[in-house]
């Protein structure tokens, strides 16, 4: 998974990846001296509430990349923001490939597992 902010906003509102698996989210912050970060709640109105984050990365000043390992995930609809700027928010869609290997969302690719064939490099 990539996501990148820019212009106090993230370049994708929708993020897909298969269930039951480790993910990898990368986030590139391309904002100058501006902070963000990416935090992942069950739902919006947990991240409102305050409940506790699945996962996210530190708060960071930009430019600047981070990485973050989380899950596995059950399938399902996750809602995602930054924590400084909460208008910044999306939704990772978690569900199974579908017969003949076609994403869960259109367009978008799901995260393999750490060692997962698809990951190999290529000669």
């Amino acid at each position: 998974l990539t996501i990148t902010s820019q212009g106090i906003a993230w370049d994708k509102t929708e993020l897909s990846a298969l269930p039951d698996v480790p993910l990898t989210l990368t986030h590139t912050n391309n904002d100058p001296g501006q902070q963000h970060n990416w935090a992942l709640y069950p739902d919006e109105e947990a991240a409102i509430a305050g409940d506790p984050i699945l996962a996210a990365t530190v708060i960071e000043g930009g430019p600047g990349t981070q990485t973050l390992n989380f899950g596995p995930l059950a399938a399902g609809e996750y809602y995602y923001h930054c924590d400084v700027h909460p208008q910044m928010s999306g939704t990772l869609v978690v569900a199974a490939a579908t017969a003949g290997g076609a994403a869960p969302a259109a367009g978008a690719t799901p995260a393999a597992a750490e060692g997962d064939p698809a990951e190999a490099e290529t000669p």
